[in-house]
């Protein structure tokens, strides 16, 4: 077993398609692997090599896959809460959920 820090963000990475989930985390195969598993139709998944960091879709899906990893994300609600809140010049809600920072736990 291995740790892996992480790093998990809300972006608009800027290709039109809005606010994104953005983790970035150390470099391990097995942690590549398992992100590749995901559903690409679900997820939107992709590796964005400038940013070093890995994008999907803010859904159940991937929130449910992201906790099955190990990332701590909190429930869809507070996450369309905060996606709102930072594309929203009107909206009250803080964005104190993110970033969230962890490690996971990862099997070779």
């Amino acid at each position: 077993m291995t740790m892996v820090a992480y790093k998990l963000n809300l972006e608009d990475p800027g290709d039109g398609y809005g606010m994104k989930f953005a983790l970035e985390t150390e470099y391990n195969k097995q942690l590549v692997k398992s992100i590749k598993r995901m559903d690409w139709k679900l997820s939107h998944r992709g590796w964005d090599q400038y940013s070093k960091v890995w994008r999907f879709d803010i859904n159940d899906y991937v929130v449910e896959e992201l906790r099955i990893l190990g990332v701590d994300v909190p429930d869809l609600e507070k996450c369309k809460a905060a996606e709102k809140a930072l594309t929203s010049a009107e909206s009250d809600f803080s964005d104190d959920t993110f970033p969230i920072e962890g490690e996971l736990e990862v099997f070779e």
